[in-house]
């Protein structure tokens, strides 16, 4: 059983949660769930720490920002670097470094909540100098990470915690 989430979660995450507590998705001592995609991470639902935004800074951003931008309608936003290439840790030989959306006021956002351009410029300028941010499409985003087809790549599970945290977002329930 979920002990630590957030006492408002949708059915479908309810849902989605109670058919993964017997698998390996599911950590029973401390009701936190166990999501793999692209990097393993205990993430407690509705819950900001730093195991979710370690989650969604480092592998799984698009994921999120896709959610965001489906069901608010907010462009997406790709930072991108030519340095990202070279980089040991760059996504599919592309200059994709992190993918956001942004809300009608011009701020950019993802997990750490609502911020200005030249902040998100200035928290990745140090690792790529030459990085910029663009809007694109979802149809771009999802061919650059390999998910032509959708987000089928990603569980059930990991797309329900995914929409409560866009959720959350959208309407102001997590805030940086």
């Amino acid at each position: 059983m979920i002990t630590r989430a957030a006492t408002d979660l949708t059915a479908e995450l309810r849902d989605a949660i109670r058919d993964a507590e017997f698998t390996d998705e599911h950590n029973e001592e401390d009701g936190t769930l166990n999501l793999f995609s692209n990097n393993w991470a205990e993430i407690t639902p509705g819950v900001r720490d730093q195991e979710s935004i370690r989650y969604y800074l480092r592998g799984n951003c698009a994921l999120l920002a896709v959610e965001i931008h489906r069901a608010a309608g907010w462009p997406l936003i790709m930072l991108s670097s030519e340095a990202s290439k070279n980089s040991p840790h760059h996504y599919n030989d592309t200059r994709m470094v992190h993918v956001m959306t942004r809300r009608p006021d011009g701020y950019l956002v993802d997990i750490g909540g609502a911020i200005t351009d030249q902040q998100a410029l200035g928290d990745w300028q140090g690792t790529y100098p030459d990085v910029q941010v663009e809007e694109i499409s979802e149809a771009d985003l999802l061919s650059l990470i390999g998910a032509g087809d959708g987000l089928s790549m990603y569980s059930r599970l990991e797309r329900a915690v995914t929409r409560d945290f866009a959720a959350r977002l959208i309407d102001g329930r997590l805030t940086r």
